[in-house]
């Protein structure tokens, strides 16, 4: 037996690219990781352990930068963004926990 069922409607593209433009849109991006790196040095730490010059970023900027070991090989792309409590770096989903430890290896607490 053969059921037939009715299908969605087709999305009005031109409508959602109307509301995108004009007011806000929303994409769940699972692939994209998010670490925040924050504390009294933290622009020090980033402005040492990447390419760009992270210090000159101000509350609301953003950057691309790449993290790199001590010998200068490649870790990971990221895209830092400052923001009122620290930065904000998106990375690859699967980069975050190498990221974290890497960035945890370098830091030092007073104690």
């Amino acid at each position: 037996m053969t059921e037939a069922t009715v299908a969605p409607p087709i999305p009005d593209l031109a409508a959602q690219h109307r509301g995108a433009v004009t007011t806000a849109a929303f994409a769940e991006r699972v692939d994209i990781g998010r670490v925040l790196i924050s504390g009294r040095d933290a622009a020090d730490l980033l402005h040492r352990l990447t390419t760009n010059a992270v210090k000159a970023l101000r509350e609301g900027q953003g950057t691309a930068t790449v993290f790199t070991t001590n010998k200068g090989r490649i870790l990971d792309l990221v895209t830092l963004h400052r923001l009122p409590q620290g930065f904000l770096a998106h990375l690859a989903s699967g980069r975050v926990a190498a990221l974290a430890e890497f960035s945890s290896s370098h830091t030092y607490r007073e104690g």
